[in-house]
Order: structure tokens, then sequence, then C-alpha cells
């Protein structure tokens, strides 16, 4: 018997399965075996005609097979730890001491759509997503809940991520120096993602070095209304 997307235990019917490869640092998405091929919505052309309010044939983006694979490789881009590859946010993680976080995050995916298309027109109720910092001793799973964040936010949502411990950024930037390139060069990534977040923050030296890559991070995704 084949299996349908609404029995697949692999994906949980999200149509896309999260494993790791050998060798490889971060968490991999892919196709579940279960998504057909060929697309039996687009027949694989990636795009479907509906009709708009005017009743105009429009092409759009076939749901069941191009938006899937974005949004996999909205995963694949966020780099997530092989180690968090089953962080996935649900709510039977919620409990006593990590309720205002989960409060926190499901208001900001109501409202990232709106604060997403409408970013050169902010109002009063998107200037709190802004940015947040959350802060807990070492184990308390912060950065499981923000990993687990990070899969609602590109499989769930469409909406663009990278998550980077703060130690690797710096790694990263040590290798671009020496590579002959520029501190924008190295991080402009960082600055077009919807979503950036810095993992162990407070980790490091603190010198002024590093609180200057902070600095350049914050101010310019401050001034691009990210």
């Amino acid at each position: 018997m084949v299996k349908t997307v609404s029995d697949c235990l692999r994906c949980n019917e999200t149509r896309i399965f999260i494993s790791v490869r050998p060798r490889e640092r971060y968490a991999h998405a892919r196709l579940c075996d279960c998504v057909s091929s060929p697309c039996k919505t687009c027949k694989d052309t990636g795009f479907i005609v509906e009709q708009d309010s005017f009743q105009r044939d429009v092409a759009i983006v076939c749901p069941d097979c191009e938006q899937i694979k974005q949004r996999v490789q909205l995963y694949n881009n966020a780099r997530i730890p092989r180690r968090y590859l089953n962080s996935r946010l649900n709510p039977q993680e919620r409990d006593a001491e990590n309720e205002m976080v989960f409060d926190l995050l499901g208001s900001i995916f109501r409202l990232l759509p709106q604060r997403l298309s409408n970013q050169n027109h902010l109002q009063s109720d998107t200037e709190d997503l802004k940015g947040m910092v959350l802060m807990g001793p070492p184990g308390t799973g912060k950065t499981h809940l923000m990993t687990g964040f990070v899969y609602q936010c590109t499989i769930g949502h469409g909406i663009s991520c990278i998550f980077q411990s703060f130690a690797e950024l710096l790694s990263e930037l040590r290798q671009g120096y020496s590579d002959g390139k520029s501190d924008m060069e190295i991080i402009e990534p960082h600055l077009q993602t919807d979503i950036l977040i810095i993992d162990d923050m407070g980790k490091g030296r603190n010198s002024d070095w590093e609180l200057g890559i902070l600095d350049m991070l914050i101010s310019e995704r401050y001034n691009r209304n990210l």
C-alpha cells in the first residue's frame, strides 16, 4: 500500500523530512518520500493558475510542490545544528517554566506576516518585533526552544532564518579575513534574513572587536527595518 501524506509518520504530515547526513554539522531537510512525483497539482510545472478578484488568470507558486521545496531550502539555509534536528516547538513541550517564551513566540508568529509584508510602513503593534533576548542558566532548553522556533518559521510559515552561535560567527569572520573578505561581505546573509538568532551571545572575551561585531549586526538590521 502506498502511503499518503495524511498517514505518513516520517514527516508528521509536513511532507518535509529532517535528518542528519554523515560528517555534516547541520540538520538536513528534504522532500519526504510520501510526496508524489510528478506533482499531481501542477504536473511539475511549479505553478498553478487561479483567478484574482477581477477574474483574471494569475499564475501562483504551486502549494503542493514548489512551495514545499522553497521551505526545504529555507530550513537548510538556517543551519540548525544536527543535535537539534528534532526541535519542533510543539505545544506538548510547554510547561510552567517556558510558558512565557511560548506565549511570546506565538505572538511573533501572529504578527510576522504583517511585519514582513509592511516593512516600510511599520505600525506601533509591530515595533515590539525588533528583537528579543532569551536568558537563563545553561541546560534549561533555550537553544532547543529557539531551534524549534526556526523550524516553525521555515517549515511552517516560509520565513527565512539564520541560527548561529556567536563563537561560530566569530570563527567565520576570522576565516573570512584570511580570505581577504570584509566584515560586511561575511555578515551580509545575516543582514538579509528575516530572522537572525545568535546563540550563546554572552560567551567569549567580550573584547571591543566582538562587541563591535554585535553592534554592527544590530544597527545594520535596525537600519534595514529587520
